[in-house]
């Protein structure tokens, strides 16, 4: 099994820095705390993400799409191209109140979901697609404020958001509180460099 010693090498230096630079001391087991928090994480949210596609998908099949889907981004795709009123349907079912609202955040979780299966950084990466402002009442109030919808945090809100709205397969909010909390990292930072406004 790699040592923690062997972590720097085995993820190349490249990588090994965008986990190294937020801190100035230099401190190898934070960095390494780090890219395993962020590891973890992507687990978590391909979790999650799925969940929501699988969701996308039956939707679309229910409203009598006979085919198949070969990727998240093909479900978005034929989404939209449905008539408007299929569309806004579905996007009440996901709980937000208009189409284009849903399609702004597919197109967010689309870019994430693939940031994920292609192990890039996510923990605080920005995302090319806004998250649109889909719930007045935020989830993951307790972790602070997300005000740029381009960063993780406000992803994580929308996401939340949406999993409210699916079976519940597992407890997103309570998996992802445990998550920030088990490193030894500062929980602050952890929150604050995925784009939370910490009090």
């Amino acid at each position: 099994m790699i040592s923690e010693l062997e972590i720097e090498q085995f993820i190349g230096r490249i990588r090994w820095t965008e986990y190294s630079v937020p801190f100035s001391d230099n401190d190898k087991t934070k960095t390494i705390e780090c890219y395993r928090f962020d590891v973890e994480l992507r687990g978590f949210l391909m979790s999650a993400i799925s969940v929501i596609e699988v969701a996308l998908v039956t939707q679309i099949q229910s409203c009598g799409f006979a085919g198949s889907f070969d990727s998240f981004g093909h479900a978005r795709r034929t989404l939209d191209s449905l008539p408007v009123k299929t569309r806004n349907l579905i996007a009440r079912n996901f709980g937000v109140s208009n189409f284009k609202q849903l399609r702004g955040a597919l197109q967010n979780l689309n870019y994430l979901r693939n940031r994920v299966a292609h192990h890039e950084r996510v923990w605080n990466h920005r995302n090319r697609f806004a998250f649109p402002t889909i719930t007045r009442h935020a989830p993951l109030n307790e972790f602070g404020i997300a005000n740029n919808r381009h960063v993780l945090a406000f992803s994580l809100v929308g996401l939340a958001f949406l999993m409210r709205n699916c079976p519940a397969v597992f407890e997103f909010e309570a998996g992802l509180f445990n998550l920030i909390n088990r490193p030894n990292v500062s929980k602050k930072f952890l929150l604050e460099s995925m784009g939370f406004e910490v009090p």
